[in-house]
């Protein structure tokens, strides 16, 4: 197996174990861009701290990401399929940068957009 198929493998392993956590993330970040965008139903105060739950929600999946493949764990997948560890970091990077990254930076730019912020 390429290096490039074992990132695209521990990434679809990484999204299949997490896919509750990332589920409850994305929902957080929906919720934000949802008050960002001041949809109707979502202009409620409560709804003004929501990045900071973006935050802190995306701390803890980065977190846990990270170290579901830790090298001192015995199970960790890596230890028991011959992956090349520059893959893993790979891997690890890629869903960081497009589910804790990039998600929230489209709902962001989305609020922006919606309040006609000049560039």
């Amino acid at each position: 197996m390429t290096k490039l198929a074992q990132v695209g493998h521990v990434m679809m392993k990484d999204l299949r174990e997490f896919r509750w956590l990332l589920a409850v993330y994305l929902g957080v970040a929906a919720f934000a861009t949802a008050h960002a965008v001041e949809l109707k139903g979502f202009d409620h105060e409560a709804f003004g701290y929501q990045m900071l739950l973006v935050v802190l929600f995306g701390m803890i999946v980065a977190a846990s990401l990270v170290q579901a493949d830790s090298p001192i764990r015995v199970d960790a997948h890596w230890a028991t399929q011959p992956l090349y560890p520059s893959a893993v970091l790979g891997a690890k990077f890629a869903v960081a940068a497009i589910v804790i990254i990039g998600v929230p930076a489209v709902g962001q730019a989305a609020g922006l957009l919606a309040r006609h912020v000049a560039v």
